[in-house]
Formats: structure tokens, sequence, C-alpha cells
């Protein structure tokens, strides 16, 4: 079985930056530590040195400024219809792959698709998540352990999201691990 250290495919960063977001206004912009989120991924794709090309999709042209002064390149804007608030990132990847087929760009072997609202990452964790995606394998996403002892609030009652057998308390310990998305997809470009 070929792994990425037997030959290191081509691979692009792409860092999704809508501009839009009801929920946090400009959050894509906003600074933490001195640097907006969108410099922090764009930082750690430069970092990491495994990127021929570090793009940045995006809706927003102050946004494509921002990401052109870290070094990132944005050769088109996202096409509103994938920018708005029900989009989901196939829409942005199908957009995505739409227009660098259109402007004629050799596409690479592999996007791994850096979200700009963890600026915590690691390249220790990049590293061994590449070193996963093998021929065999279409995708691999960064995962951390979650809470499982969720709750919900229909009709403002609090409600398990587990099945509690009726005691008050569960501990941590007593359930299987549960997972939530991280920070980062890899996949093949297909």
């Amino acid at each position: 079985m070929q792994t990425m250290t037997d030959k290191r495919p081509v691979f692009w960063a792409v860092v999704p930056a809508r501009s839009g977001s009801k929920g946090l206004p400009g959050k894509n912009v906003i600074e933490i530590c001195g640097m907006p989120l969108i410099g922090h991924a764009i930082r750690f794709a430069q970092a990491s040195g495994v990127f021929e090309r570090v793009i940045v999709s995006t809706d927003s042209d102050s946004y494509a400024e921002t990401a052109r002064d870290f070094g990132a390149e944005v050769p088109f804007l996202r096409d509103p219809a994938a920018a708005q608030d029900h989009s989901m990132e196939e829409d942005i990847l199908a957009d995505f792959a739409a227009k660098v087929e259109a402007a004629g760009m050799t596409p690479p072997d592999a996007l791994v698709w850096l979200r700009p609202t963890f600026p915590f990452r690691s390249i220790e964790d990049l590293s061994a998540a590449l070193d996963r995606l093998t021929p065999e394998v279409d995708s691999v996403r960064l995962v951390t352990e979650g809470e499982p002892r969720l709750y919900a609030m229909p009709d403002g009652l609090l409600t398990p999201q587990f099945d509690d057998g009726g005691r008050s308390m569960i501990r941590r310990q007593e359930f299987e691990p549960v997972y939530r998305v991280f920070h980062t997809d890899i996949f093949w470009y297909r």
C-alpha cells in the first residue's frame, strides 16, 4: 500500500471564508492574538511546507485583500449562490472546482480544507493526517473527542439526548467516545 511518504501528491490548502456570518458578523477577520482568523489559517498553511498553493475561497473583496496581505492567492471570488447562509461545503467545493477549471488551472491531487474558525492547529496533527490519506482512502477528517452528555431544550424543557436510564447523573466514562469535527478535512481532488 502506498503511503504519503512514498510519493507526496500535490496539495492545495483552501481556506473557506464567507463574509456574511449572521451569528458573528465578520468572524473570519476577527483578530485573535493580533491576527485575523484567515491570517492564522494562511500562516499555518505556509509554515507547514506542504502546500503548492494556499487559496482563500471568499465572496468578499475585503476578505480577499486581507488574504492577499498574508500571502494567499484569491484567483476568483466565490459565486453568490455558494455564499449563502444555507450553502453547504459541497456547494463551495463545486463552485471552487468550476472556477479552477474555468481559469485553466491545473488542479491538485488533493485539497486540505482549513476552516479559519480554529486558529490553533498543529503541524504534527496535519502531518499525521496526511500520512493517513492513501489511494485506498477517500478523505481524512481531523476530529476531537466531544462531550457525550448532550441536552436539548424542546419547549423549554431540558431533555437528555441520550438514554439516562432514569438516573440523575451518568459519568462520562460510562459512554462510548464521541467525536466532533475539528478544523481540517483532507480529500482527493476527483
